[in-house]
């Protein structure tokens, strides 16, 4: 089984799967059920076209890996797990336990980084905080140009408040609110739940 699972052209697709994958770490047979399962869902998505989140989302994927000791019956009763992902099709995905690590597969796990690349996370919370930003200027009925672009969030996260950012002074704080130059410095493991039109960025631990 080939996969690109810690490798990728994305830095949010590199940060987004090594906080899936590092979760694991120390854990064998999970963690070379989460490279599987990340592989799966992108192969999965590319055949049908889709969105990888379609066919395997994230929370559910840690779900099944999480209770991967509690067999078919019990991923089912204490999981998100959907009804099109039970039966037959959740079998095949708890299969991928069994077999043993191939020696490409030890070999790409071996490059999972001790912490996120750098460069991933700043994308990952840019693409975070112009969500934030453009749903505000909608809330608000402004433009989002006119609140502020990637370049202004891009320099906000390089520089900090050192920058004296516009993102951080004047009417645009009342706009945004006081907690989004606190995001932006944040350097801690980021919990993002998209429901609706909300986000939350949440401190674990």
């Amino acid at each position: 089984m080939s996969s690109n699972a810690c490798t990728s052209s994305s830095p949010i697709e590199v940060a987004v799967k090594w906080k899936n994958l590092s979760r694991f770490r120390g854990d064998t047979k999970r963690l070379l059920l989460a490279y599987r399962l990340h592989a799966w869902r992108e192969n999965r998505a590319e055949q049908l076209g889709r969105p990888a989140d379609s066919v395997l989302k994230l929370g559910v994927l840690r779900d099944i890996v999480q209770h991967i000791d509690s067999g078919e019956t019990g991923i089912v009763e204490n999981t998100r797990i959907p009804k099109e992902l039970r039966g037959k099709r959740l079998q095949e995905l708890l299969s991928m336990s069994t077999a043993p690590p191939t020696t490409a597969e030890l070999e790409e796990l071996s490059l999972l980084p001790e912490e996120a690349p750098k460069d991933s996370k700043r994308e990952l919370m840019k693409l975070i905080l112009m969500v934030v930003l453009n749903e505000r200027a909608e809330e608000c009925g402004i433009a989002s140009t006119l609140l502020g672009g990637g370049e202004m969030v891009a320099n906000l996260l390089r520089f900090g408040q050192a920058a004296e950012s516009p993102l951080t002074t004047g009417w645009r704080t009342e706009v945004l609110g006081p907690h989004f130059a606190t995001w932006a410095a944040y350097d801690g493991e980021i919990e993002l739940q998209v429901g609706g039109h909300s986000i939350i960025i949440e401190q674990k631990g």
